[in-house]
Formats: C-alpha cells, sequence, structure tokens
C-alpha cells in the first residue's frame, strides 16, 4: 500500500508570519488490537507489512519536526527508531498492554530537559503532588509529556501526548482522565520554566464532550460538561466490543453524585494559559478524524497555546475521497490508501 499524501493548507490572516515549526499527531493503529471481527470489509490491508510502508511514507513526507503517535506497537518499537533516525524517541507503555505512545523530537533543532510517563490507574497512589480523583474503571491507559529547549533561541516548549480511555459511557473516566493530563503537563510546565504548549493525542472525545471542552476552554468543564459528567458516572457495565456479562467489569464509583464533585473541585486546581485547536477552523472542527463501519467522528486534537500560530494544516479526506462503502479505514483502492484507521494531523507553526 501507499499512502494517500495530502496537502499543507494555509490559514487565513497569517501572511506575514514564517513558519519554522512542524507538529504530527497520529493514531497509527496496534497490530495488538486488530480483530478480523471489528475489520470485517477491510481485506488484508489489516496486515501490518500491508500498513506498515504506508505509515513510514507518510512520517518521512511529511518531515514533522515534534511527532505525537498513539497505539505503536511495543514490538515494532524497534522499526520506528530505525525510520526516525533523525529524532530522539520515548515509548511510552502501560505494563498491561502491547502498545503505547511515541514521543519523537528532531535532535538538530531541540534538546530534552524533562520527561514523565503517567498511569491514570495508578495516579494518586504514588505522586503526593498530583490529584485525587476516584477512578471509574481500570483502563491501562496512561499520558506522556516533557519539556524540550529550542537549540537555537533557548524558547522552551511543554509537549504532552495521550489515548484517552475509549469506551462510549465513559465521560466521567475521560474527563478524570484529560484533567490529569493536564495538569501533569502544567506542572513540568512550570517546574522547567517552558513557556509554550503543543498538545497532540486521540482524546476518545468529540467536540460536545467533557474533554473537548475542557482543553477548548482554558481547563474548565463548562455547564453541558459538567451535565454528561454527571450522567456518565452513573453507568454501571464496562467492557470491551462485545464482551460477555462475565467479561464485563462494573463501576468502582460506590458514590458517583460525591465522585463527580470530587473531580469538579481537583479541576479547578488546574490552571495555564489559553489553548486553541490547530483544526478549528471557520467556527467548527473537522467532520472526522477516524473513520471505520461503526464509529466516524472527530476525536484527534492538536492543541498548542496562544502564543503560538498555525500557518497551514495538513488537509483531511473527503468522505468522497474515501471511495464508495464499504470504506472502513485502514483501506486502500488501486493499491493507494490510508493505513490506519484515525488519520494523522499536523499543522506548521510560527
Amino acid at each position: 500500500m501507499e499512502a494517500v499524501i495530502r496537502p499543507l493548507v494555509p490559514l487565513s490572516n497569517v501572511e506575514n508570519k514564517k513558519p519554522w515549526l512542524r507538529v504530527l499527531t497520529y493514531n497509527i493503529l496496534a497490530q495488538a488490537l486488530i480483530r478480523r471481527e471489528q475489520y470485517p470489509t477491510n481485506g488484508s490491508f489489516i496486515k501490518f507489512a500491508k500498513r506498515f510502508p504506508a505509515l513510514t511514507q507518510e512520517i518521512k513526507e511529511y518531515k514533522p519536526d515534534i511527532l505525537l503517535l498513539q497505539e505503536v506497537d511495543i514490538d515494532k518499537y524497534g522499526h520506528w527508531k530505525e525510520i526516525l533516525s533523525n529524532m530522539n524517541t520515548h515509548l511510552a507503555h502501560h505494563e498491561t498492554k502491547r502498545h503505547g505512545l511515541l514521543l519523537a523530537y528532531n535532535k538538530s533543532i531541540f534538546k530534552e530537559i524533562d520527561f514523565k510517563e503517567v498511569s491514570y490507574d495508578d495516579y494518586g497512589f504514588h505522586d503526593s503532588d498530583g490529584l485525587s480523583i476516584p477512578s471509574q474503571n481500570v483502563t491501562g491507559n496512561i499520558c506522556a509529556v516533557m519539556v524540550l529547549e529550542h537549540l537555537e533561541t533557548g524558547h522552551r516548549y511543554a509537549v504532552g501526548t495521550t489515548h484517552l480511555y475509549w469506551h462510549g459511557e465513559a465521560c466521567y473516566e475521560r474527563a478524570r482522565q484529560v484533567t490529569i493530563f493536564s495538569y501533569e503537563l502544567l506542572k513540568i510546565m512550570r517546574t522547567n520554566n517552558a513557556e509554550s504548549i503543543i498538545i497532540g493525542g486521540d482524546f476518545n472525545s468529540n467536540p460536545v464532550s467533557p474533554g473537548h471542552s475542557f482543553l477548548k476552554n482554558n481547563f474548565h468543564f463548562d455547564d453541558n460538561a459538567k451535565s454528561i459528567i454527571a450522567r456518565s458516572s452513573k453507568y454501571q457495565q464496562f467492557g470491551a466490543v462485545g464482551a460477555t456479562e462475565a467479561q464485563k467489569r462494573t463501576s468502582l464509583l460506590s458514590d458517583p453524585d460525591g465522585c463527580v464533585k470530587k473531580l469538579l473541585s481537583e479541576a479547578e486546581k488546574v490552571s495555564g494559559p489559553p489553548l486553541k485547536s490547530c483544526y478549528f477552523i471557520d467556527g467548527k472542527e473537522p467532520k472526522f478524524t477516524n473513520w471505520t463501519d461503526n464509529f466516524r467522528d472527530v476525536i484527534d486534537y492538536i492543541f498548542v497555546s496562544d502564543d503560538l500560530t498555525p500557518t497551514s494544516v495538513l488537509a483531511l479526506p473527503t468522505e468522497k475521497d474515501l471511495g464508495p462503502e464499504p470504506s472502513s479505514l485502514p483501506r486502500a483502492r488501486n493499491n493507494q490508501g490510508y493505513p490506519s484507521d484515525h488519520l494523522p494531523l499536523m499543522v506548521e507553526l510560527s
């Protein structure tokens, strides 16, 4: 499979801004997670040998200076290190999972000042300087944050990525996780005197969700987000798609109303510079960043602090570009296509 290489689209009102930094975030679809029953119409293109050349082609063609990948198979990390020879890399993963987060940066532009990996499941047990928010479920999800210093100017950037819990009814848990992620990112930022923020990841949160609300509204849950969180806190049964009753897990929240109050109270401790979503253009986010047979929505984002100016973004395909149904990704037509069920997002910044 060859990748569909998409152009950068200039943004308006930035004619005098010269871009110098490219940031790319991408959930590349872990091979460890692929099951034929979840991708029944995708044929052989769910195989790693088919997808990997296109994934690497995308990274090489787009040439990011900061790269944030989700669902990177642990046993494929060696392949990525070889491909990313011009970059320093970290692979962060939970001990219960076979995939994780890859963070990489151009070593000719940046030096690393600090790095931290955070497990949401364990959070609050080992970090006395953290938040205390009851967990709704054991998820194995994590985040990773770091501070990079620009070699030429000395300017420091707090950079973070995460992959939040996927379950559709787990808005409370995702709100908990995005709160922890934000707190830890801002903490490492202040500890190391960083001035700017760059965030990219798979938040499993669409534009009307609490996760998006928190980052878009200056680390604050609006009234709609609070209502969603309260409703979600009362949901009881969690499990994978197709899980039997025996495989499902009961919510850990014994006092949902009290836990919501605790979450919202702890979230008030999170404060930092305003963020903007780089793909929020003409008053809206894109139509989708994830495209499968049974789920199509926006759940991937790049956020940056207001001192950074997005000058262009990587174009996203339209429904027409993805072809006739079935069009679930990953898929190729005439051996050219999309190697993940998510789409890479990239922004040029000045």
